[in-house]
């Protein structure tokens, strides 16, 4: 009603009066009382369509409500829409329920305008939707399934300020950016082809010196593809110098080049040179072997220090004896000896035994035969020595009297004791020609005193004549 003061002065809305004084007036309101049904319940049923829209022409009261109950299904997208009819003004706004009343989301209040509410349901059944107002003017109710893309393609892909490589295809997947090493992040932004697909992976991204994998993935708005961009962002190393170190071990096994400075990722290739007598074995760094290569090239990234390790080249000498019962030689086997060094072997035989033969690399050798030794010198290959020894059948020992022939191996004199006059010395090779005679004339129960400094070294027969008798021994002359 209208109110002056406090006192009713008209019940109806159009008050129409004379006047004849100032006066003050008061429109007076209450609550209408408009009956809305809460979800579940419902006002009207729709069908759903299959892909174009169902129209309903909707009258509020106001302040007033409308519920439709709709058929939903599972993966699919719909829409809500409401709009004025014609130009009067239709206040209103949109409530989506699930089947048990509970709100699943609610539009904005356009004043006069037209209102849209979508929604993608994971679920089938019924909703209901509220169109809530707030005029008594006529307004539409539109409700249509929208068919959802399958596009998970990008419509754009940039790294700020960089240009990728190759340039931007929706159907190229793999790109490579490279920035400086002054650049620690970069901002990776993507739009997708369709508006309803769904990307992640763009944003701010912090980066290291060298490569930087990223991956953007595109959802298609129906969730039946996905598509995957990798982009590769190559942070440039800073401009660093770095000492590589080489030496030989040991010096004299070889030569060692290509050590210095290197700028940071640039190429480095020492080569170790093997002396003569010595063989290249490895780069080595902190002990642990870098290369077997003796040539060994790497990408500079830290200080290095490489050693390259030599070791003499060694050569094998093979002896054989024969018969091994008659006689040794030392060393025997297989013996292994270093490049350049010299090695002198030793033969002995046993008793009533001596050497036959000697064969140097399958040649004779009768120095080393009357020596009782043969010496390699300066070895730079393998060789072979082999001896021969045969028993003594030309020469018979005579101990009648006990003669005592002393130091043996000798090196300047020999000593003969006898309890017999001593009247000759012969000294002899061992094939038994004669090397020397001395005459003697010690008595009985004495000592003679032979000086053998002059002979050769090697192994000799001692003839001793004493007594009408001749007595053999054998000595070495070192």
């Amino acid at each position: 009603n209208w109110t002056e003061n406090g006192i009713i002065a008209s019940s109806n809305a159009t008050y129409t009066f004379s006047v004849t004084a100032n006066r003050t007036l008061v429109a007076n309101f209450t609550t209408s009382s408009v009956s809305c049904k809460t979800p579940p319940e419902y006002d009207e049923e729709l069908t759903a369509p299959t892909n174009s829209w169902q129209n309903r022409s909707v009258n509020l009261q106001p302040n007033g409500c409308k519920i439709y109950r709709v058929s939903v299904t599972s993966g699919r997208k719909y829409a809500f829409h409401t709009d004025p009819q014609g130009t009067v003004s239709f206040n209103a706004k949109l409530f989506l329920y699930n089947s048990s009343g509970t709100l699943l989301e609610s539009s904005a209040t356009v004043p006069g305008g037209s209102e849209q509410l979508t929604y993608s349901f994971n679920f089938s059944g019924n909703v209901y939707v509220k169109v809530n107002g707030n005029s008594s003017n006529t307004g539409n109710f539109w409700f249509s399934y929208l068919q959802m893309s399958n596009d998970a393609t990008l419509s754009s892909l940039s790294i700020d300020g960089y240009a990728l490589s190759p340039n931007f295809s929706a159907n190229t997947t793999n790109y490579t950016v490279t920035v400086p090493y002054s650049v620690t992040s970069r901002t990776i932004s993507a739009t997708a082809n369709h508006s309803g697909a769904t990307v992640v992976g763009t944003g701010s991204k912090s980066l290291n010196v060298g490569s930087n994998s990223f991956s953007i993935t595109v959802t298609a708005e129906d969730n039946s593809y996905t598509k995957t961009y990798n982009v590769t962002i190559i942070r440039e190393a800073g401009v660093t110098s770095y000492v590589v170190n080489v030496s030989a071990n040991p010096p004299a096994g070889g030569s060692v080049s290509g050590g210095g400075t290197y700028t940071s990722g640039n190429s480095c290739t020492v080569k170790a040179t093997a002396n003569n007598g010595y063989i290249f074995t490895n780069w080595t760094e902190n002990g642990i072997i870098a290369s077997s290569n003796a040539t060994y090239t790497f990408s500079v990234t830290a200080n290095r220090t490489l050693v390259a390790n030599f070791k003499p080249n060694t050569y094998t000498i093979t002896t054989t004896v024969s018969p091994e019962s008659y006689g040794s030689i030392s060393p025997n086997g297989i013996v292994e000896v270093a490049s350049g060094s010299n090695k002198t072997f030793t033969f002995t035989a046993n008793r009533n035994y001596e050497v036959r033969l000697v064969l140097v690399n399958e040649i004779p050798d009768e120095k080393a035969k009357t020596d009782g030794y043969y010496t390699f010198s300066n070895i730079t290959a393998n060789h072979t020595i082999t001896v021969y020894f045969q028993k003594i059948t030309a020469i018979e020992e005579v101990t009648a009297h006990p003669i005592t022939l002393y130091p043996n191996p000798a090196q300047d004199e020999i000593f003969i004791q006898s309890d017999v006059s001593i009247e000759r010395v012969d000294i002899l090779d061992l094939s038994g020609r004669p090397v020397e005679t001395l005459r003697a004339t010690s008595l009985p129960n004495s000592v003679q005193t032979i000086n053998v400094s002059a002979l050769p070294k090697g192994v000799y027969l001692v003839k001793i004549h004493a007594d009408n008798e001749a007595i053999m021994k054998k000595i070495v002359k070192k």
